[in-house]
């Protein structure tokens, strides 16, 4: 049974558990009390939970401890499966290879995660792969006292407020995507750049899908892209493929409503739809303060329909 409540909604599931539903701000995201994520949950409570997933696109759920076995267990409640890539697994938990460490700690010297400090950086998560998660998930460890925060861009309001005539411009273009570079973008981003050889390169070929998305469950476009995953736009060059992508991300970030920040708390799960949300870290700002979070992608089994083209990587 769904009631609503102010600005947000009571969901009544059929085990008894009841989900109150509050906007986390702004025209997207939701926090959600009333369940324990470190227990299995009653189909019901899934369903209701999915239903919520696309209404509000994030849905934050504060004061979680888990273990990465609930991490992995919760994701596969909004998407088909887990992806974890086995040829990139550096910053992965012990274990856990489907499980990214987000971190700024070293030990002994050396980074125990990924951690970008060069700055904003907007992307949907592994846009540039075949098969693309329905949803994203992050949980917070450990937060530093000020800065770390996370971005989040509206990528339907961001495509609807747009002019008519640039939608219809923009419906027309693909986009090439390029692993290889990106992973050498976020190699040097934290400071651990070294050549990727050339069997793990051959593995992974450039692919091409729209540069507006449609969403398989509400039908309403979406920009969608990774600005320092894409190599070109159809009928662009490098130069003007870069233009017009740092072109939109100006319209998304100075459009009111578009962008959410997420200032993160210890214990917070936060999952997100990858389908229409890109999302960026904030700029470096929490130098001798530690960061702690752990990462995962779900992997939706009928993403890769919607690859146009996988070219090869020249080698």
């Amino acid at each position: 049974m769904l009631v609503t409540e102010g600005d947000g909604a009571v969901l009544a599931c059929d085990d008894g558990t009841v989900l109150h539903i509050t906007p986390l701000g702004g025209c997207f995201g939701a926090r959600v009390a009333g369940v324990d994520l470190s227990q299995p949950l009653h189909p019901s409570v899934v369903a209701a939970l999915d239903h919520a997933f696309v209404v509000w696109h994030i849905l934050c759920f504060p004061g979680q401890d888990l273990t990465p076995a609930d991490e992995i267990r919760i994701v596969q409640y909004f998407d088909d499966g887990v992806y974890y890539e086995p040829s990139v697994v550096a910053y992965s938990l012990p274990g856990y290879p489907e499980i990214d460490i987000i971190s700024n700690i070293e030990v002994d010297g050396k980074a125990i995660g990924y951690t970008n400090r060069r700055g904003m950086e907007w992307h949907s998560d592994l846009s540039g792969m075949p098969v693309m998660p329905k949803a994203s998930l992050m949980y917070a460890i450990e937060v530093p006292e000020t800065g770390g925060e996370t971005y989040f861009a509206n990528g339907h309001l961001a495509y609807e407020s747009l002019p008519a005539e640039r939608r219809t411009y923009l419906d027309g273009l693909d986009a090439r995507y390029s692993w290889v570079q990106l992973q050498e973008w976020l190699a040097k981003a934290s400071g651990t750049w070294e050549p990727m050889n050339r069997e793990t390169a051959a593995k992974h070929p450039d692919v091409v899908r729209s540069l507006v998305r449609h969403h398989p469950v509400t039908g309403r476009k979406a920009l969608f892209f990774s600005i320092e995953e894409i190599v070109e736009l159809s009928g662009l060059d490098r130069s003007e493929t870069r233009a017009l992508l740092e072109e939109l991300i100006a319209h998304m970030t100075t459009t009111p409503h578009v962008v959410y920040r997420h200032d993160w708390e210890p214990g917070e799960l936060v999952v997100w739809d990858n389908r229409c949300l890109m999302h960026s870290v904030c700029e470096y700002n929490y130098e001798g303060q530690r960061r702690l979070m752990h990462q995962l992608n779900g992997a939706d089994a009928r993403s890769a329909e919607q690859t146009i083209a996988i070219i090869p990587v020249a080698l």
